[in-house]
């Protein structure tokens, strides 16, 4: 598989981030829209664009490439990248401030800062909803009938039990589709 590797260079700091893509000017509008609403993932990134500014940041194409690690592993950087290569170069799980990160995300996508918010659903996005909602359970050893079911006896969210059940970390292996 082909990809662009690809680089965001904050000019001021000199800090850069590596990253990877098939579409490369759809993943560069990606990184400018979440750092323009504040709510991208990488908060060092984040708060240097908050403090510098859209106009100190470069996005530059590298080079096209079966494999990104050379950037990436490469330690003469100074980088924005959490992880090394073989975890993709900035994974969430291995993020030390996650937990501060997963509270922002939350709060810059709930009510009004959410897309979606206001906006009527589709019959057709309504009737899916349900058919996935509705779908039997098996969590650590306990049939639902549903994860909506699930999730209320458990006292936990819907998008809590969505993400259990198609969790691949082994804490969750016990949450399956029945």
């Amino acid at each position: 598989m082909e990809y662009n590797v690809y680089s965001i260079t904050c000019k001021t700091s000199g800090k850069k981030y590596f990253g990877r893509s098939q579409e490369i000017d759809k993943r560069w509008r990606s990184h400018r829209n979440m750092l323009r609403r504040g709510i991208h993932n990488n908060t060092s990134m984040q708060s240097d664009w908050n403090l510098f500014g859209e106009v100190d940041f470069v996005f530059e194409i590298l080079n096209t490439y079966t494999d990104k690690q050379e950037y990436i592993d490469n330690q003469s950087f100074k980088k924005y990248n959490i992880s090394d290569a073989k975890n993709g170069g900035d994974t969430f799980s291995n993020n030390p401030r996650k937990e501060e990160i997963r509270l922002l995300k939350s709060i810059n996508t709930s009510g009004e800062r959410n897309p979606m918010y206001g906006k009527p659903k589709s019959e057709y996005t309504i009737q899916r909803t349900k058919e996935a909602n509705s779908k039997p359970v098996m969590i650590e050893g306990i049939r639902y009938c549903s994860s909506t079911e699930a999730g209320m006896l458990l006292g936990l969210g819907i998008t809590t039990v969505s993400y259990r059940l198609n969790s691949k970390s082994d804490r969750f292996k016990e949450w399956k589709y029945a």
